[in-house]
């Protein structure tokens, strides 16, 4: 069936009026795709060279962002009607928006060639032996990858450095750790993505957690804080990541390692039996300082309670008893 009536040119087979090539698009789709994905255009044209028995058309797509220019369809039409719906390979997607253009062109020569030369002319705005029919203007922007599968194994990592791991009794325990980790999901490295080192010794938990974008997500000198050193730590440390995503993406054990953290200089305790002198606790107000402490120089020390009450009673009873001894008598 003909996409278009051209009746008045013909009449019972014989060409009545004068051959004019015109043309046009009917429809031209091309999806956003993310950053290294192949531009895909479906273009659909329509043109009509009333009269002609062999002619050829043209179909032209410029994009200076892709660094595009090229002749992606000719062909002999047969007959008086032309066009085409075809899907056409642009390239790769560039990490930044495009603008693409398409043009039909024709010509009543179906063994015509085409001439970059004659194109160039006609951009120029100067008159050419093909006939320029119709364009069409598609810009494109990056679009976002679709997500990996929840199997797909897209985060590495390896924790590489965890120090110190001694301490002497009474300095604050600050553990330095090093990791490097990888995502090569180009759908998380787009959206973001995060990992958690998180430390577990004797029952104390700390963490960290850090957001990426890209690929590399290593990090030097995250830092886990777990008190005072009283006694010997152990327990493990894990390196964790997920995507950001709605929902959240479920969180991947990267590497694990076993960690004990050694304290020296403990003191003995006491012959009694009693537990030994805990060490000085940093502060800076008294609610900083556990229970019968209170912070002196930036330490807790015991609180020492003077017995006011009991001293001042005592001392007016000295006071009386030497008045009455030193009393005269009458």
């Amino acid at each position: 069936m003909k996409r278009k009536e051209e009746s008045q040119y013909i009449s019972s087979g014989v060409l009545i009026g004068a051959s004019t090539i015109t043309g046009y698009f009917i429809s031209v789709d091309v999806p956003e795709v993310p950053v290294g994905e192949d531009i895909k255009a479906t273009i659909d044209f329509y043109a009509i060279n009333p009269g002609a028995l062999y002619w050829s058309t043209f179909l032209i797509a410029d994009s200076p962002g892709l660094g595009l220019t090229k002749l992606l369809d000719k062909a002999r039409e047969l007959g008086q009607e032309g066009g085409r719906i075809k899907t056409y390979n642009l390239g790769k997607m560039p990490d930044k928006s495009i603008a693409i253009s398409f043009f039909i062109f024709a010509h009543d020569d179906a063994g015509y060639d085409w001439d970059w030369s004659e194109y160039l002319t006609w951009m120029n705005g100067y008159p050419i032996e093909i006939t320029y029919l119709n364009s069409a203007y598609r810009f494109l922007s990056p679009g976002e990858p679709p997500p990996p599968p929840p199997e797909e194994v897209v985060f590495s990592g390896v924790i590489t450095r965890v120090e110190p791991t001694e301490f002497t009794y009474g300095e604050p325990i600050d553990l330095s750790i090093d990791f490097k980790a990888y995502c090569e999901s180009l759908y998380y490295q787009i959206r973001g993505w995060e990992t958690v080192f998180e430390a577990k010794l004797n029952g104390l938990i700390d963490s960290d957690a850090q957001s990426h974008y890209g690929r590399n997500g290593s990090r030097t000198g995250g830092t886990l804080h777990f008190g005072v050193a009283t006694k010997n730590l152990t327990g493990t440390l894990t390196l964790w990541g997920r995507g950001l995503a709605l929902p959240p993406a479920i969180w991947k054990k990267l590497h694990e390692i076993d960690l004990t953290i050694r304290v020296t200089g403990v003191p003995e305790p006491p012959p009694n039996g009693e537990e030994p002198e805990p060490p000085p606790t940093l502060c800076t107000i008294d609610a900083d300082c556990p229970e019968g402490y209170v912070c002196v120089d930036g330490v807790c020390v015991k609180e020492k309670k003077f017995p006011w009450l009991p001293a001042a009673l005592i001392g007016g009873g000295a006071i009386i008893a030497i008045a009455a001894i030193s009393k005269p008598k009458k």
